[in-house]
């Protein structure tokens, strides 16, 4: 199985941005982040080997995109 590339400088940034915050603060303003161990969970409920679009609409760091993209390379999605 293929990893999706999850340490590149952009998803850095996002954990520092995210971690800069209290849970309390993050919580006030509504921010909710998937985090890459629920969002591999629910991208493989979702994918499947005929799975040819994602949309994640709430992107934020993008965790739940670099896991459905894992998740679909695992299923054998092309």
């Amino acid at each position: 199985m293929k990893k999706a590339d999850t340490n590149t400088s952009a998803r850095i940034e996002a954990r520092v941005f995210e971690a800069a915050r209290p849970s309390s603060q993050r919580k006030s303003l509504g921010q909710y982040f998937t985090g890459t161990q629920l969002g591999l969970i629910l991208a493989h409920l979702a994918i499947d080997s005929d799975t040819r679009c994602i949309i994640d609409p709430m992107a934020g760091s993008g965790d739940l995109l670099d896991t459905a993209h894992e998740a679909a390379l695992h299923n054998g999605a092309k």
